[in-house]
């Protein structure tokens, strides 16, 4: 199952729409899996990169976008999305598809996120909603008590703790749906 993951699925293909995606925009994506989704936003923007925490996802997310590798639009790398390896200011969009609910401290990786965007950055949120929680623990169940399902209101306000504004949560066949930016300056 996971070497499926290549994060190119009907809610990424949202998630990328919302964000109105340029050819000037510097993307970030948090948890690219095999980089099915870096791929489709890579046919839009100037230059995107890419973070997963397993080296199998890394190297096939690599392999997917070769070309794009090569040519030096593109960068995948392993790493902890509690601490990005970029410079603060970096990003003008981004997107984190199906892996916020694996993250054990929400908090840190928002903050994260919100160092390295741009002021006016916009970023994308899609996660399992706690109206999930069966399904998901059934699925994912050797992994059960390291996920984290949130209430929209819960959402909201770690996101509004992060200093994001505005802030936008929605619910759409029981998966979380935020909408954020970082306020310009």
């Amino acid at each position: 199952m996971y070497g499926r993951l290549s994060g190119d699925d009907e809610f990424g293909r949202k998630a990328l729409q919302a964000l109105e995606l340029q050819s000037d925009d510097v993307h970030l994506e948090v948890g690219t899996g095999g980089g099915g989704l870096l791929a489709r936003a890579l046919q839009s923007v100037a230059s995107a990169s890419g973070l997963d925490h397993s080296p199998d996802m890394v190297a096939q997310a690599q392999a997917n976008n070769a070309q794009a590798v090569d040519a030096g639009r593109a960068t995948i790398v392993q790493g902890d999305a509690q601490s990005l390896p970029w410079g603060g200011d970096t990003f003008t969009s981004g997107v984190c598809v199906a892996t916020f609910l694996f993250f054990e401290e929400p908090l840190r990786v928002l903050a994260e996120i919100y160092r390295v965007l741009k002021p006016g950055g916009r970023f994308v949120i899609v996660t399992p909603s706690r109206q999930a929680e069966g399904f998901i623990k059934r699925f994912f169940a050797p992994w059960a008590g390291a996920i984290r399902l949130y209430s929209p209101d819960e959402m909201r306000d770690m996101l509004t703790h992060a200093g994001f504004r505005p802030v936008q949560v929605s619910v759409d066949r029981k998966r979380l749906f935020c909408g954020i930016e970082k306020p310009a300056r």
